[in-house]
């Protein structure tokens, strides 16, 4: 019984996340709202599923794929043969002037089922 229960768990902790083509683990939430667009990406916050919740997530940054603006306040999801991946961290001096460090994510294709 715990292992079928282990099993369960593991594969809804797995499953929601998935796969990049190269074998990376895609990033927990798909969705973003953007709080601020910058050249090259943007500071957006995690999005869960319900989404009127947004601004209570942590904040990452958007790596911006070719050809692609970001502006404030904009939806920012991945479709369904990409997925977010951490690719290293972005640090940015906020308006208090206190270095922030948080997570950048960039856009890949998912690894097909």
């Amino acid at each position: 019984m715990n292992r079928i229960c282990l099993l369960l768990v593991s594969l809804f902790l797995f499953g929601c996340t998935g796969m990049s083509k190269d074998g990376e683990i895609c990033f927990e939430f798909q969705t973003f709202e953007v709080l601020q667009g910058l050249e090259g990406g943007a500071l957006a916050y995690e999005c869960p599923w319900y989404e009127e919740m947004c601004f209570t997530r942590p904040v990452v940054y958007l790596t911006s794929p070719q050809d692609v603006d970001y502006y404030d306040e904009q939806s920012v999801s991945s479709s369904s043969t990409t997925c977010w991946i951490q690719d290293g961290v972005y640090r940015y001096t906020n308006k208090n002037d206190i270095m922030k460090t948080v997570p950048r994510l960039k856009l890949v294709e998912k690894m097909k089922k």
